[in-house]
């Protein structure tokens, strides 16, 4: 069952074997300004810790469909994505450090919270927070090189209305080009 912005319902059937892509590449894709002000809370060898807190605009532009199942029914409910804008507070931390030499590591989390959004979402107070907590671990193998990993959660509620997960392994090479 596929759902459009305009709440009309279309039920369409899924060849088996075949797939069904639901976005496009760089869909749905996030422009987010922050004006504000943050301060150094503690420092020290091990750890940098950062505080701020502002007022936050951002677009999103997104095509395609995301998933809205019922678990009371056998088919799977789909949802259409759609464009959005929002103004509302954002607070976060980022707490950075060198654990050894080779070995530095990051905590960010960014929570906003919309006191507008240019749509109906049928979402209340802290259910349309956005949440997005991450933490990378860097291991600089040579001058040039080095390995990073990434795991970050994210809730956007206008987009999925579920935490997602995404697991990164990067290698970075840099070169001085003169």
């Amino acid at each position: 069952m596929l759902t459009r912005t305009d709440s009309t319902q279309i039920t369409a059937l899924a060849r088996a074997n075949r797939r069904f892509h639901l976005t496009r590449p760089f869909s749905p894709l996030f422009f987010k300004q922050l004006v504000g002000s943050g301060a150094r809370a503690y420092e020290s060898a091990l750890a940098t810790l950062g505080l701020y807190m502002g007022i936050t605009t951002q677009q999103i532009w997104a095509s395609g469909w995301t998933p809205a199942d019922i678990d009371t029914t056998d088919e799977l409910e789909l949802a259409a994505l759609r464009n959005y804008q929002q103004l509302g507070v954002a607070t976060g931390f980022t707490l950075r450090g060198q654990a050894h030499k080779r070995l530095t590591y990051a905590v960010l989390a960014d929570f906003t919270y919309p006191l507008y959004t240019s749509v109906e979402a049928g979402l209340w107070g802290f259910d349309l927070m956005d949440i997005d907590l991450s933490f990378k671990l860097s291991l600089k193998v040579a001058r040039w090189v080095s390995v990073d990993y990434l795991v970050s959660a994210k809730r956007l509620p206008l987009i999925v209305n579920q935490w997602q997960v995404v697991n990164n392994l990067v290698v970075v090479i840099t070169a001085d080009v003169m």
